[in-house]
């Protein structure tokens, strides 16, 4: 039990540093290409946190 809720915080740790990171990028003169950048980032992001879930399952 103990390493799903590892799993689950080091996930949310991770929602948490792409917030800030975004955050950054967002106040960038330059934001349409981070958001383009963000989106793709983010989308592998989820893959790969669907990986996760589907491991703990």
């Amino acid at each position: 039990m103990e390493e799903i809720q590892e799993c689950r915080n080091s996930r949310m740790e991770l929602m948490q540093e792409w917030k800030n990171k975004y955050k950054k990028y967002k106040k960038c003169n330059n934001a349409k290409n981070y958001d383009i950048r963000m989106q793709e980032e983010i989308h592998k992001w989820k893959k790969s946190k669907n990986a996760g879930i589907q491991e703990w399952n």
